[in-house]
Order: C-alpha cells, then structure tokens, then sequence
C-alpha cells in the first residue's frame, strides 16, 4: 500500500489501476503500466508494418526532439503527415527547431495514442529542409482540425512555412495491449 499525495488516506497500487485513471496511477505509482509498473521491454511486442502505417496515419500529435548548438534538448508537439514511411511536417523558417535542424539534422519523433492501452512509435532519424508545401500543410489541417476550420488554418496561420521531412535510420515501437509471454 502507498500513501496517497497529500491526502492523509491509502490504497493499494491495484485499487488505483482498477479505476483507470493513469494520471493518479502516477501520483501513487510513479509510473504507468500494468498493476502500477510497466512491463519489461523486452516483453512489448512491436506493431506490424501494416499496424505501424494505420497507427502514424491516424491524427495523433507528434513531438520533435532536436538539440540546440549547445546540445540542450528541445521538444515541440506538431503536427504531420506520414508518407513512403517517412515524417513530413511544417514549421516556420525561423523556429528554433528549425535553427536546430539546420545545424544538426538529427531528430527523433515520438508518437504516442492518449487512451490506454497504449501505443507508441520513436522515430530516430534525419530531417531534410524543403519549400513549403500549401496543398499538404491544408490536408494536414485538415487531418487534424475537419473540413470546415482545416481549409482556413493555414491561410490564417500566414503560409505553410518550411516542410521537414524526416527519413527514419530507426524505428521502435509497441503496443501496450500485447505482451509476448515471459
């Protein structure tokens, strides 16, 4: 049993996990994952190639890690397509992820379902800067904000800015809901 946070009152990790409520699960556990612990990784089975596409094709949000000159982390949520298996995304000419491409194309995009169980994907790669594309940057907003407020986005938003594509050197992922068997 553990104490819960400021609370004067305990229960156990499994109680917690049986309310399905991860953000205290992590108040009390410190950690998310079955019975208040994650599963080895060695146990998390990778999604297929065909579950990989319809995952990343799905409107979750990316975030982008890149490393400033310094070699100080930055992470930022976008937005993005995924196409032939590699990231694209817009970012403005003169964002500091985009300073920190130009000067170490290195990346690495997480992305990750919300609702338990989860999913996720870690791309490690390398981005490559390019023209912004309007047609892609509207179907990207699209994707994500619907029909009707998407085709504005990016009229209101001054542009699509620059596309970066990121070209995987690695893929990593797993899906919470299959364990293989110790």
């Amino acid at each position: 049993m553990r104490r819960g946070p400021g609370r004067g009152m305990t229960w156990t990790v499994d109680e917690v996990t049986a309310r399905h409520d991860p953000r205290r699960q992590v108040a009390v556990t410190g950690r998310l994952g079955h019975a208040g612990t994650s599963p080895p990784r060695s146990r998390l089975v990778p999604l297929t190639p065909q579950e990989l596409d319809t995952f990343l094709s799905e409107p979750h949000i990316a975030v982008v890690a890149t490393a400033g000159p310094t070699g100080k982390p930055h992470a930022m949520p976008v937005w993005y397509a995924w196409r032939a298996g590699k990231v694209l995304f817009h970012t403005g000419a003169d964002s500091k992820k985009m300073r920190n491409l130009r000067a170490n194309p290195r990346v690495s995009v997480v992305v990750d379902s919300k609702v338990a169980p989860y999913k996720v994907v870690v791309i490690e790669g390398r981005a490559r800067e390019g023209a912004g594309d309007g047609a892609l940057a509207t179907e990207i907003a699209i994707h994500y904000l619907g029909e009707q407020f998407g085709s504005r986005y990016v009229e209101q938003s001054g542009g699509p800015g620059t596309l970066v594509t990121v070209e995987p050197d690695k893929i990593i992922s797993w899906d919470y809901a299959r364990e293989s068997n110790p």
